[in-house]
């Protein structure tokens, strides 16, 4: 892989996490129940659990709380019942979890 391709990469990864965030907060804002049960996305949780994005994508899907088709992840009926919400954003799909969710945990 050249040097190019990495960067474009890089930068659309940073692209879907901005995305990712102001449509979660934009979700929160127009939900009271979302804002009042603390939903967040991928990356906001994985700050929130002080680990790497990749680290939570990698327990989220060996704990059975979601399967990849092609490249999406889709929400299993395990991470449904954790409270998990998919939402369907300008760019794609994505997924809202309860802040008060760790995968990381046994």
């Amino acid at each position: 892989m050249d040097k190019v391709n990495t960067v474009e990469k890089v930068e659309k990864v940073e692209r879907v996490e901005r995305v990712e965030k102001d449509e979660a907060r934009g979700a929160n804002e127009r939900s009271p129940a979302g804002a009042a049960t603390g939903m967040l996305t991928v990356p906001n949780l994985a700050k929130k659990l002080g680990i790497k994005r990749a680290d939570l994508d990698a327990a989220l899907l060996s704990a059975g709380y979601i399967t990849v088709d092609g490249k999406e992840e889709v929400l299993t009926a395990k991470g449904h019942n954790t409270g998990a919400k998919p939402m369907k954003g300008r760019f794609g799909n994505y997924i809202l979890w309860p802040d008060s969710l760790n995968p990381m945990q046994g």
